[in-house]
């Protein structure tokens, strides 16, 4: 005689595994083990919602803390200290701390009415200046772009420095002292930076070369700083970085690029000059690397030499400007405003010459185009070539 099976929840004959039928059984998504449908649970992963049975909810998932729904463990989920949260809870019931990222509850406890961001506990207390007026290093605002009735209609020839001062008097003092040189920050403003001890980077909008020679107040912001008891080249943390608009190196994108190749040959070629202009020591490379270190040139190595990481003397991995991290900060007019119009000639250099011309070219062909440009616009770089005897 032939055992008949039934199933055990309805008596059916059609016993796929189990001794359940199809209709009292399904297959679990996790381990594939058919199990009675009223024994499964549904579970959240970060893309949808699956059921597994009983046995893969205990040991494979963990609770929201908040709503209690389950959570696949192999899944990325939101935590705050040792609470997971599923997504919705997460985004009802968090934010995230504007200095360091992490999750936390208590939104209000820690909220700069004046700066408007939001920041956990050991934040807000170990770094969060008292005056209010001090950014976190995160900070972005929309950028305010200046120029002069000198500059072309619809120029994008734009710089922005981003001047470290470090090991001052007071902090407080001296951001309140300076922000009365910055317009209501449409000039600049002022962050911390994790670079510097006790410092402030300032921090400039995009300017024009003209703007910052003749309408920025340079003199005001660097004499405010000194009298503070502020350093930058004797600091030993500080640097001086240019960004400059990716537009001023051309119209399209490919324009862009392969001037910006250009400028890295340059600073390949003549890279000993640009080091004792830029008064780096080898010491401080790890901030500014060599974009290009072969003794040969080749295409393949100047592809590598665009993607070194933002730590290098041309960063080239913003969106809209590159950086030039080599100079190293300084609190002196002359050396500023020698540097701007460096960066100001080696636009002009990538933009009007071609790629043979910056392999060819010498140092003596670059000093004499600042002879050229005559001293009402690069006076202070061909007195601080003198002053560095690099001359040629």
């Amino acid at each position: 005689m032939e055992l008949e099976i039934k199933c055990t929840n309805c008596d059916g004959d059609e016993v796929v595994a189990n001794d359940l039928c199809e209709d009292c059984g399904t297959t679990c998504e996790r381990c594939d083990g058919f199990t009675a449908i009223d024994e499964f649970e549904p579970v959240l992963t970060n893309s949808e919602t699956v059921q597994w049975c009983a046995s893969c909810v205990t040991y494979n998932t963990t609770e929201c803390t908040k709503c209690t729904d389950r959570l696949d463990d192999r899944s990325n989920w939101p935590t705050v200290e040792d609470d997971w949260l599923c997504e919705p809870c997460a985004e009802n019931n968090t934010f995230s701390c504007e200095y360091c990222g992490d999750l936390t509850y208590s939104q209000f406890d820690y909220h700069c009415d004046t700066c408007g961001d939001c920041y956990c506990e050991g934040c807000y207390e170990e770094y969060h200046s008292h005056t209010g007026n001090l950014h976190f290093y995160s900070y972005k605002p929309s950028p305010v772009f200046h120029s002069t009735r000198n500059d072309q209609p619809g120029t994008h020839r734009y710089m922005g420095v981003e001047l470290e001062i470090d090991n001052g008097d007071d902090r407080d003092a001296v951001v309140e002292e300076l922000l009365i040189h910055s317009d209501g920050e449409d000039l600049f403003y002022l962050k911390e930076d994790g670079s510097l001890d006790d410092g402030v980077e300032i921090v400039t909008h995009p300017l024009t070369f003209d703007c910052h020679m003749t309408k920025f107040p340079w003199g005001d912001v660097l004499t405010v700083a000194k009298e503070n008891g502020f350093k930058s080249h004797d600091a030993g943390t500080c640097g001086l970085h240019v960004h400059i608009d990716r537009r001023a190196f051309g119209k399209s994108l490919h324009k862009q690029e392969f001037n910006i190749s250009k400028l890295i040959v340059l600073f390949w070629k003549h890279w000993d000059y640009i080091m004792k202009f830029s008064r780096r020591r080898e010491s401080d490379l790890h901030w500014a690397e060599p974009n290009y270190t072969h003794d040969k040139f080749s295409k393949a190595g100047l592809d590598h030499s665009k993607n070194k990481g933002r730590y290098s003397a041309i960063n080239t991995e913003n969106y809209s400007t590159i950086e030039l991290r080599i100079f190293r900060g300084s609190l002196k007019l002359e050396t500023v405003r020698a540097t701007l119009q460096l960066v100001d000639l080696l636009i002009t250099i990538v933009t009007t010459k071609d790629m043979r011309w910056c392999f060819t070219s010498s140092w003596a062909d670059i000093v004499e185009l600042v002879r050229i440009a005559g001293r009402h616009k690069y006076g202070e770089l061909a007195d601080y070539l003198v002053e560095r005897d690099i001359c040629a």
